[in-house]
């Protein structure tokens, strides 16, 4: 379970990999005097930026966005549905992606599922928004 830590040196990181590595493993698991590798860390922050406006001369030549279809399963009641490939790097703006979609982008994929409807924002962020039962 994921646990708040303040860190200020790498020392801190040690002490906290120790005590962590001792409670899972037990007392006399660690050797003090070895090295330690880190080899992957997650930070979640939170706070306010300044956000950049984003010009759309900022973007290359234009590409087409759509990259193809392919069956994919949203859910297991829904079964297989043919559904739009969207290249993430090749959305501009202001555009919009309709739910029973796949919005992929070079580290990771979007899935934007049927009743929902993705818009890219001035930042470049994808934001998914639930259609209301209205419409």
């Amino acid at each position: 379970m994921p646990t708040a830590y303040s860190l200020n040196t790498v020392e801190d990181i040690r002490e906290i990999f120790d005590k962590t590595y001792s409670a899972h493993y037990g007392t006399g698991s660690t050797h003090s005097g070895l090295s330690v590798e880190i080899i992957s860390a997650r930070i979640d922050a939170v706070g306010e930026a300044a956000q950049k406006a984003t010009s759309l001369a900022n973007f290359s030549a234009p590409q087409d966005p759509l990259k193809g279809c392919r069956e994919v399963v949203f859910s297991k009641a829904g079964g297989k549905a043919w559904s739009p490939i969207y290249r993430g790097e090749a959305l501009r703006p202001g555009e919009l992606v309709s739910g029973g979609s796949i919005v992929e982008y070079y580290r990771t994929t979007v899935s934007v599922p049927p009743n929902w409807s993705a818009t890219v924002d001035p930042q470049c962020n994808l934001r998914l928004k639930r259609a209301t039962p209205d419409g």
